[in-house]
């Protein structure tokens, strides 16, 4: 009597299993999950979490980004092939890690500044702030593609989508 009934749940264990692995083939397009070291998105991507955070897409190096949030939110506009938009993510956040080593670069080579290298650091200060400024507009852009889910047959064309 309990050899069956052990038998039986072993079989519907079984039958879940099978649901759960063809479900989840159907969902790996959709996933975004970290494990160890990487974060994995989408079934092709592949994001570095440690600093600088680097990006692969399938085995292509695609780059280095200054987060996890802009290389995530590039394979996001990648993935549904808004290249424009893509490539001003990657172009900002270049900018943005431009920007902060200038900044950090003129901070610590004088303590004593004259006028002139106060001047170049206020101007890099406001490009660095300028670059996350519009690097985090069309990180909110992927976002929102993301949250709405991709499917969405009522949308106006959008200006990114290539």
């Amino acid at each position: 009597m309990a050899n069956k009934k052990l038998r039986s749940q072993l079989d519907l264990f079984n039958r879940f299993v099978d649901i759960a692995q063809a479900d989840l083939k159907d969902l790996q397009s959709n996933l975004i999950y970290v494990e160890g070291n990487e974060c994995h998105a989408f079934g092709s991507y592949r994001i570095s979490i440690a600093e600088p955070v680097h990006v692969w897409e399938k085995d292509h190096y695609q780059g280095s980004f200054s987060s996890t949030r802009s290389a995530m939110a590039w394979c996001t506009a990648s993935k549904f092939r808004y290249f424009q938009l893509a490539e001003l993510i990657k172009q900002f956040d270049e900018r943005l890690q431009v920007a902060e080593q200038a900044v950090k670069t003129r901070q610590f080579s004088n303590k004593n500044m004259d006028a002139v290298k106060v001047a170049k650091l206020q101007q890099r200060i406001s490009q660095k702030f300028k670059a996350q400024q519009e690097l985090e507009k069309y990180v909110s852009q992927a976002k929102y593609l993301q949250l709405r889910g991709f499917n969405n047959d009522t949308q106006r064309n959008s200006r990114f989508k290539t």
